[in-house]
This record gives C-alpha cells, structure tokens and sequence, in this order.
C-alpha cells in the first residue's frame, strides 16, 4: 500500500471533526487538570477551545508526503451543566445533567489532490442525561453516561464538514487524587469509552 493511502484517511478524519477522529470524540488533556472531577452544585457554563495547525502530512514513517498540504482547524464545545442540590442519598453522591454545543472552523488543503475546503459549521451535539459525583477529602471521583446526536452539518465529500452522521454514546470514569490537605497537588485521570 502505498504511504498516501495511510495518510487521507487520517488527514479526513481530522479535518471532519477538529477535536477528534472518528475513534473519539475528545481529544487527550482538553479537560486540563482536575478532570476526574464534577464541579459542585449549581448551574455552570464550560467552554473547551482547541486550534490545531498542520503544513505537513507524514506517512508512517515520519517522511513528509508532498501533496501541498495544509490544516487550520478551531473548535469551541460549550457545556452547560446543571449539578442538582439534592444528593443522591442512596449512593451518597451529587448528580448532574449536561448538554455540549460545538461550533467548528476548518481550513483543510490538499493541492495535489484538488482538496480545498473550509467552513464554520455547528456540529453534533451531545447530551450527558446522568452524571455521578463524589467529593471526598483527598480524592473526587465522576461517573458520566453521554449521548451524541447526528445534528452537525454533513456532507459526503467535504473534507471541512463537522457532523458525524451517526448516533453513539460513551461512559466516562473520572478521579482526581490530592496529594496534600490544601489540595495543591494533584493527579487525575479520565478514561473514556465510546
């Protein structure tokens, strides 16, 4: 197989959705530090911002692959959360409800391949009906189920495009450790299935 054959796929991928290929959704680190944790009750707003620049496409190999490439792709995903004042007594833990509306720009070009595509387009949005949250002293721990709705732009062909054109869902397990009483120090971790 010839190394372009690796490379459109993952280039396509990309530029369909700038924070993720069609393996995920999110990208790893855009929850930062602290990203096993829920915040507590109240009504909050999160907007994740992410720009990814690429002149270069790179075969498996790491060998540049001349096809006059170019990748300038901003996404901003804004959550809204509602974590309820009422505890779940019976498993002694916060819960929550989100929703996420992205908005994309892409800017991808191919010149060899006459690819030349870019738009600012809404994408799929997603909704996390359950969100699980314990605060303990030393440790946080965030159990979330979400659903992604095809509702984003979408079109066949269309390198730039942002929708997905499928439903899916995924299961998040988060959990922040303190390392000391003040909660300067931290480690988190945030795994994903979807």
């Amino acid at each position: 197989m010839k190394p372009i054959h690796y490379a459109v796929p993952l280039v396509l991928c990309l530029a369909a959705w700038a924070y993720a290929g069609d393996a995920a959704r999110y990208p790893n680190g855009i929850e930062g530090l602290r990203c096993g944790s829920a915040p507590p009750p109240g009504l909050y707003l999160r907007s994740y911002n992410l720009y990814y620049h690429a002149s270069d496409l790179k075969d498996k190999n790491g060998d540049v692959i001349d096809l006059d490439f170019g990748l300038d792709a901003f996404a901003s995903a804004n959550r809204v959360i509602w974590i309820t004042d009422i505890t779940q007594k019976a498993l002694g833990c916060d819960y929550g409800v989100y929703g996420i509306l992205p908005f994309q720009y892409t800017d991808i070009e191919m010149g060899k391949l006459g690819i030349d595509d870019d738009r600012i387009r809404v994408g799929d949005i997603s909704i996390g009906p359950a969100l699980f949250s314990w605060h303990k002293p030393r440790f946080d721990l965030a159990v979330a189920y979400e659903i992604f709705i095809p509702t984003g732009d979408y079109h066949r062909g269309e390198p730039g495009t942002p929708g997905k054109e499928y439903f899916t869902h995924m299961f998040t397990f988060g959990a922040t450790g303190y390392l000391d009483k003040e909660k300067t120090w931290t480690f988190s971790i945030l795994p994903r299935y979807e």
